[in-house]
């Protein structure tokens, strides 16, 4: 069953495959890589590789397999999907998108929920199950012959930046409503974010 959905991320089981490759199809004839600022929008649903030290408790093994060594620990190579926020020169700040190993937001601690928003693809006719109920949705639209998985999420407080000349497939797009929900969401989730020393009145104690 999950052939038919795009995963937001895909282990390294075939090095130096491309997104493509790797399942993140787009349609027949239609751009694959795209390297120049113009070529993207606020919104897009990218497929580009990501480099991390830290695994989720939920990813599959085979994700985690052939780490690179390096001095200060092991580090994973995989492909995962991303939504774009912001585009800037020579860069673009992304969203993460996750399902925790197909999980979806059962996999998330009660008190980390509200850093998620869900994602329902355009052709998506599936009744979701009790758990997903009360959760954010937002509508997203998928190229090619494969739907957004109904577990996906979008990471409210991650982020990853994506240089425009990586191995970047462009996979989906967010409706304009759906992407000022998620921006949106984005700015509450910043606004409720700990530990901001300027809105504390700090008393200078002297001698």
């Amino acid at each position: 069953m999950t052939d038919q959905y795009l995963v937001p991320s895909l282990g390294p089981d075939r090095y130096g495959r491309t997104a493509l490759d790797h399942g993140h199809d787009l349609p027949l004839g239609s751009q694959r890589y795209l390297k120049a600022a113009e070529s993207f929008g606020k919104g897009d649903i990218l497929s580009v590789p990501v480099h991390t030290s830290n695994l989720h408790r939920t990813t599959e093994h085979r994700y985690r397999i052939r780490p690179i060594h390096t001095p200060h620990g092991p580090v994973y190579s995989l492909r995962r999907l991303v939504v774009v926020i912001w585009l800037f020169t020579d860069t673009m700040l992304c969203l993460p998108l996750y399902s925790f190993a197909v999980e979806g937001i059962m996999a998330v601690p009660q008190r980390l929920q509200k850093e998620y928003i869900a994602l329902k693809d355009d052709r998506d006719q599936v009744q979701h199950s009790i758990e997903d109920q009360g959760i954010r949705r937002i509508q997203v639209g998928c190229y090619g012959t494969k739907q957004m998985h109904p577990k996906a999420l979008v990471h409210l407080s991650g982020a990853v930046e994506v240089r425009y000349e990586e191995d970047v497939a462009c996979v989906g797009r967010l409706s304009e409503n759906s992407f000022e929900e998620l921006t949106t969401a984005h700015a509450v989730a910043g606004e409720q974010t700990v530990n901001c020393p300027w809105q504390r009145r700090v008393v200078a104690k002297y001698s």
